[in-house]
């Protein structure tokens, strides 16, 4: 079966790559958003630090420096508090770029080192090894730009909100 600019075989490949595509980037919002939300749902064990809330930047980072509630807290309540602090206080983040995708990346992490255990023993079909390994490769990268979309509001203070819908709730 001809179909004049490649045969059938390069057909199939070609559509099985863009199968693999599309699998792959919904894989990747998948896991980054399952990260996330798992993250949204860590309890913060210091009950003070919890029911704490900043509703600015400029206030949260005179908590995290100043008060000692923050800096007492344990290294884990600072990490779920300041990526809750999300919720409350408007973009730009406090954090750097840098940190804020090292927020999705941490927790993936071990998920990536046994899955690259698994497929190196074998474990893994070649086609899911290439879905699951694009996914979790590029994955914190596209949450990251979900982030910069997030931000982009905010720190537009000339224009509307471009993008409403795309903010988070």
């Amino acid at each position: 079966m001809d179909f004049s600019t490649g045969s059938y075989t390069s057909w199939v490949v070609v559509i099985q790559w863009a199968a693999e595509v599309s699998l792959g980037l919904y894989v990747l919002d998948l896991i980054t958003g399952i990260v996330h939300m798992h993250l949204d749902y860590q309890e913060v064990r210091d009950r003070a630090l919890r029911l704490h809330v900043e509703k600015t930047i400029p206030d949260v980072i005179r908590f995290e420096k100043e008060d000692p509630l923050f800096y007492t807290a344990t290294p884990n309540d600072q990490y779920l508090w300041n990526f809750h602090v999300h919720h409350d206080a408007p973009y730009p983040s406090v954090d750097d770029e840098t940190e804020l995708m090292m927020q999705i990346i941490r927790p993936l992490a071990p998920v990536y080192l046994l899955s690259v255990i698994l497929c190196y023993l074998g474990y893994m079909n070649p086609t899911f090894a290439r879905i699951w390994f694009a996914a979790l490769t590029v994955g914190p990268l596209v949450r990251f730009d979900f982030i910069k979309i997030m931000m982009t509001p905010h720190t537009s203070h000339k224009s509307p909100r471009a993008r409403p819908h795309l903010q988070e709730a």
